[in-house]
């Protein structure tokens, strides 16, 4: 029997750029990076375009009871091969934040991340 490493962090970094030349955007061009990093320090990198600052809230936010429940609290200690598992998990969790907008894009780019991360422990 092996040993997978379980998840230990999960991280949503804003990234902001410049928006020099785009028409569309007046300040900076922003996205979230999500990083999901295992016991051994591996990581997988997910991306999500939707409003920075809130889907950050979203997954930093902590469990304040059972309908309300934060995406890092749901993950952590979870084996990130399961990741079909534990989208269903967070999603499932996630009624009372709503299963549309904001949660859902947060949940792909951790979807996103698990994925990469499970590739990396299988290589």
């Amino acid at each position: 029997m092996s040993f997978r490493a379980t998840i230990a962090q999960i991280e949503a970094l804003i990234i902001a750029v410049p928006a020099e030349g785009n028409a569309f955007a007046e300040d900076d061009e922003e996205t979230v990076l999500v990083r999901v990093t295992d016991e051994n320090g591996l990581y997988g990198i997910g991306e999500c375009i939707t409003t920075p600052t809130v889907t950050k809230a979203m997954i930093d936010m902590p469990t304040v009871n059972f309908w309300s429940k934060g995406i890092r609290d749901l993950l952590i200690g979870e084996d990130p091969l399961e990741a079909v598992a534990l989208y269903d998990r967070v999603y499932h969790s996630s009624f009372y934040h709503g299963r549309r907008g904001t949660l859902i894009q947060a949940l792909s780019g951790v979807d996103i991340a698990l994925w990469d991360l499970a590739g990396k422990q299988l290589a």
